[in-house]
């Protein structure tokens, strides 16, 4: 690591001690020094991703006053590279800091002795080599979500992308993404919009079947301004398209075919330009099949369409998908795993995926999550959801299965093992979870939600119902 320049914080009441380290560490390459002896200082000198390592005695003059800084840093920074010191600590104030999320610590009283100093290099050299790849990552998601996070190296995936902005510059016709649920239709429409000219807003739309006033939310009525004139001069996305009624449906023709807006009730029309995206998880052979479809919105929507292949015949993209999702939920502190075993990329390669991207999202965040519970750095094949682990392969095309059920129970069963290991203390379940306190409203309502959805969840999960939601 020679050559390098790095920047290191010192928060230590004991100024002999920073004396020494700054000796110590000086064989790890040039390094700038910020220094400090209080918890004023810590705040005066203290910002997110301004050091590659922080050193932070826990115990100051008055107290425990670290372990306050320590929060406080990490509640800014998940990833803040900090390595605790401890005095005459017990073993357990230091697995504490670890929970929290510091890096490591070390216990001073072993100053004097002589492996000391290589142990202290080896671990600030280990935090700074981590810190510099967590900033890598970042600059990476950074560069992902910059398109959209249309994430692929199948060539199926780059034929899509360049079907995509082929597409986004032809504002005349609709396109129509058709792919099975949990394809994530929706992020190439948005990278359409963000390839095409057009600086208008994104609105979407997702159609539900028997929803009352689809027209009139669509073009508009006497009062309201419809959702078509709304995303002028940008994008209108309707997913589900094929949801709509048989006359909407002829209006979407009529506006497709003479650009002209007309409101409910109204003869006269507006030209309004927009570029207008749809999307379906049915293929053309059960569409042109429903009666409820009009023939003539069909060819008229079918060309150009983007065929968009579900997970399981992407190959290694899953390799890719995987670790850029372990990393999104890692950079919101959610969990303590930054990598995936090779056993586990082994399931998921033979398993089916029915619900593609959208269900590999939500099994990485589950098993992330129960990483966390053990403190885990890798997800392993017992963190994976309980179906998963037991070999349970739902086959494409066969009973549609309930798959916002087994999340939802799978969140719950996790909740229960927080809870256990808290011995039943919500906030340290909250922790384990990697909630922090300002989202722990969000997941008392996910919970309400769940029990309201799936009321039979209450009879399996008695003690989370009693326990979050009976007053």
């Amino acid at each position: 690591m020679n050559g390098k320049k790095f920047n290191i914080l010192i928060i230590d009441d004991d100024k002999k001690f920073i004396t020494e380290a700054k000796k110590m560490l000086r064989d790890l390459g040039e390094i700038d020094f910020d220094e400090g002896y209080s918890e004023a200082d810590f705040y005066s000198l203290y910002k997110p991703g301004k050091y590659n390592a922080i050193i932070l005695d826990l115990r100051l003059k008055s107290g425990y006053e670290g372990m306050e800084l320590l929060e406080y840093a990490l509640n800014e920074d998940p990833h803040a590279p900090i390595i605790v010191l401890t005095g005459y600590a017990s073993i357990e104030t230091a697995v504490k800091s670890l929970r929290l999320g510091a890096k490591d610590y070390l216990e001073k009283q072993y100053l004097k002795e002589k492996d000391f100093k290589t142990e202290f290099i080896k671990k600030i050299n280990r935090i700074i080599i981590e810190d510099k790849a967590v900033k890598i990552a970042d600059q990476k998601l950074a560069e992902s979500a910059a398109v959209d996070r249309v994430i692929g190296n199948d060539i199926k995936i780059k034929r899509i992308i360049a079907f995509a902005e082929k597409f986004a510059r032809e504002k005349e016709s609709p396109i129509l993404l058709v792919g099975e649920m949990g394809t994530e239709k929706g992020q190439v429409a948005q990278y359409i919009h963000r390839k095409s000219s057009v600086r208008g807003k994104f609105v979407k739309k997702v159609i539900n079947p028997g929803e009352e006033d689809l027209a009139a939310q669509l073009f508009g009525g006497d009062k309201a301004e419809g959702l078509i004139k709304q995303a002028q001069a940008g994008v209108l996305y309707l997913e589900d398209v094929f949801r709509l009624d048989y006359e909407t449906q002829q209006r979407l023709l009529d506006f497709f075919d003479s650009g002209e807006l007309k409101k409910t009730g109204k003869k006269h029309g507006q030209a309004v330009k927009v570029q207008v995206i749809l999307s379906t998880s049915r293929s053309s052979d059960q569409l042109i099949t429903n009666k409820n479809i009009h023939a003539n919105f069909f060819y008229r929507v079918k060309t150009p369409e983007i065929l968009i292949p579900p997970l399981r015949e992407r190959g290694d993209d899953i390799f890719l998908l995987s670790q850029y999702y372990l990393l999104e939920l890692k950079h919101l502190g959610k969990t303590t795993a930054g990598a995936i075993s090779n056993e586990v990329l082994k399931m998921f390669k033979a398993y089916p995926w029915p619900g593609n991207l959208f269900e590999l999202k939500h099994v990485i965040e589950l098993s992330g999550m129960n990483a966390r519970l053990d403190n885990d750095k890798t997800i392993k094949p017992g963190h994976l959801p309980f179906d998963l682990q037991n070999g349970v392969l739902e086959k494409p095309g066969s009973a549609q299965i309930d798959l916002d059920k087994i999340l939802a129970e799978t969140t719950l069963k996790y909740m229960a093992a927080a809870l256990k290991k808290s011995k039943g203390a919500k906030i340290e379940a909250y922790k384990y979870l990697g909630y922090p306190e300002s989202k722990r409203g969000t997941l008392n309502t996910r919970f309400k939600k769940v029990f309201t959805t799936y009321p039979d969840l209450k009879g399996k999960y008695p003690g989370i119902h009693k326990l979050y939601l009976e007053k």
